[in-house]
């Protein structure tokens, strides 16, 4: 297509830096070019080495993940703090996430709940669900269900699956909220609808055993076996 080869130019010849970092997304994802993970980490790093904090970010996640290149966790951390200085929200909550689970650091969950503070702050779904799970575990900040059930909501209100499963499992169990089954079986209904496997096995519950809906053994059957092609031990039990 025309607009990709302007892209290519605008990376490859011009050495701009969102181009740089917009070509190894296609590169990445093999839209338009064929799948590089290789070049698409070249085009991530001329990129990042030019100040993008996008291009920083995801370079960072390169490395955690080891892909196109050799994993490495101190240098992704090292680049999750550039990025995160010019407060790329992506790269503050992966910064959380490694305090968390001692990615390339010392674990530290203070540390952790800093900086999904600070990526909630940037709007960042991902990081208001973690933070719900730090208040409904109390690790990192004193156990508090309310403020769980509130930023799970925030993030299920962006549409994040995990929250969304999150919140309806609060809702059923009337944690840290009034029990709502209805409310439950909704948001567990559109997390499953994004593909999670833990909501598809939780709606399925609920169909199979009239939580929140109309009994419904047929659809709860159809849930659970979608649960199961992804291996969701639970939902392997359900079935029988």
């Amino acid at each position: 297509p025309v607009s990709l080869a302007w892209l290519y130019q605008a990376a490859a010849v011009h050495d701009y830096p969102p181009a740089q970092y917009c070509y190894g997304m296609c590169l990445h994802d093999g839209l338009g070019v064929p799948k590089s993970a290789r070049d698409a980490f070249s085009f991530y790093l001329r990129s990042a080495e030019q100040g993008d904090k996008r291009g920083q970010s995801i370079l960072g996640y390169c490395y955690s993940e080891g892909v196109g290149t050799e994993k490495d966790e101190a240098r992704a951390v090292h680049w999750y703090r550039l990025a995160a200085a010019q407060n790329e929200p992506t790269a503050v909550f992966n910064l959380g996430y490694c305090y968390e689970d001692g990615i390339g650091v010392e674990r530290d969950m203070a540390q952790a709940v800093e900086w999904y503070r600070r990526a909630v702050d940037l709007g960042s779904a991902q990081a208001q669900n973690s933070l719900g799970y730090c208040y409904e575990d109390g690790s990192g900040v004193p156990q508090d269900l309310a403020m769980a059930v509130h930023y799970y909501r925030l993030s299920a209100d962006q549409g994040y699956p995990w929250a969304q499963c999150n919140l309806g499992f609060c809702l059923q169990n009337g944690l840290g909220c009034p029990r709502d089954e209805r409310g439950a079986f909704e948001w567990y209904r559109r997390a499953a609808a994004q593909g999670h496997a833990r909501a598809q096995h939780n709606l399925g519950y609920c169909l199979q055993n009239g939580v929140g809906t109309a009994k419904n053994a047929a659809e709860a059957i159809q849930w659970f076996a979608r649960s199961a092609e992804q291996r969701n031990p639970f939902a392997f039990h359900s079935l029988g």
